[in-house]
Formats: structure tokens, C-alpha cells, sequence
């Protein structure tokens, strides 16, 4: 198997652009696309939360997704499968982290346009949301180490009582993109350990 890694900046279309004619090149097709970058921007409320810290967090949870659909669905002849890992933020607002909700629940929103545009292809592509709760991955590591006493309150709601494991969301990603889910798209995947189930 091939393979090679590439620094990317999600939020600069120039560099999208790039790394897709870099991957078209090299492979000469695009069959799958998990759209993964995220940043929090702290903790602030609607009317704390600055400008700038908004803008940033946008850039790169809603317009970095949207780059990345945007020019997958250019350079997947073939048809394909799209993930974009959104967040249980998305679709249950909390009363902080007012950017981080917003921003992911614009990109919710747009996982469902771009299913609707790619089943209109000839070839369609799937695009499809994964809504993860709180899982152990490195930002979760760094807000816990902050505010603990917070993450074991977002612990308590998960009836499983516990975070997810990178590996749980992986485990659902490789369904979403496999043949497997020929017949899923625009779909909302909580990932959560039971937790939507008692909103």
C-alpha cells in the first residue's frame, strides 16, 4: 500500500487545492475523504466570546470542512465516500464554547447539503456526519488537565461513564467509507455512548 503524509492547513483553499493535485498525481484517483481538524477556541459564552477567537474557530471547523468537500467532490471521477467528524456540539448546544457549537453545527448542516448534491452525480459520493461525545484524544486530554472538575461533569452524562477512544470513532468512520454503507448518506452518526438518548 502507498502512502505519504502532508501538512495542510485546512482553512487556505490554495493549500486544498494543492494537496488534492499532489494526491492526483501520485494516485491518479480520490476514493475517500475523513475531514477531522478541530479547535474548541476556549470556553466562552455568547456574550463573552470575541470576534477573533470565533473567526479562528470558523476557519477551521466550518470553512476547513467545506474546503475539503468542496474539492473532494472535484476530483472524485469515480464517486466516493465523505466523513466529516462534526460533534455531539453540533446538534445539542451548551450555554459555552458558543463558537465551537455554531461552527459545528454549520458544518452538520452542510455534510447534509453536500449528501444531496453528491447523490446527484453521475458517480454518486456519500457524505456522511460522525457526532462524537467527549473522546480521549488530545484536546479532550488538554481541557481535562484545565478544568477537570468540568469533564467529569460531561463524563456524568454519558451513560456509559466514560470517554470514547479515538479508536471507537475510526471503527465507524471505516463503516461509513466502506462498501459496507453503499446505501448511507447525509446521516447524522452519534458516536456517544448512549448519551443523545436522554436528551
Amino acid at each position: 500500500m502507498k502512502f505519504r503524509f502532508q501538512k495542510l492547513n485546512v482553512a487556505d483553499e490554495d493549500n486544498w487545492q494543492q494537496v488534492f493535485k499532489t494526491v492526483m498525481n501520485q494516485f491518479g484517483h480520490v476514493d475517500i475523504l475523513v475531514n477531522s481538524a478541530g479547535i474548541t477556541g476556549g470556553s466562552a459564552d455568547v456574550e463573552h466570546e470575541t470576534l477573533d477567537d470565533w473567526g479562528k474557530v470558523f476557519d477551521v471547523n466550518a470553512k476547513g470542512s467545506f474546503l475539503g468537500v468542496k474539492h473532494a467532490m472535484a476530483n472524485m471521477k469515480n464517486g466516493g465516500a465523505i466523513v466529516n467528524v462534526v460533534s455531539m456540539a453540533g446538534a445539542y448546544a451548551e450555554p459555552v464554547a458558543v463558537a465551537y457549537s455554531a461552527s459545528k453545527g454549520a458544518e452538520r448542516m452542510m455534510t447534509k447539503s453536500a449528501a444531496l448534491y453528491g447523490a446527484q452525480k453521475e458517480k454518486p459520493i456519500r457524505v456522511n456526519a460522525v457526532l462524537p461525545a467527549a473522546t480521549n484524544t488530545g484536546m479532550v486530554k488538554e481541557i481535562t488537565a484545565l478544568q477537570p472538575e468540568v469533564m467529569q461533569k460531561q463524563m456524568e452524562k454519558i451513560p456509559l461513564k466514560k470517554f470514547a477512544e479515538p479508536e471507537d470513532m475510526a471503527n465507524m468512520i471505516a463503516f461509513l467509507v466502506s462498501d459496507d454503507a453503499k446505501f448511507i448518506t447525509g446521516g447524522d452518526f452519534m458516536v456517544d455512548g448512549g448519551q443523545s438518548a436522554g436528551f
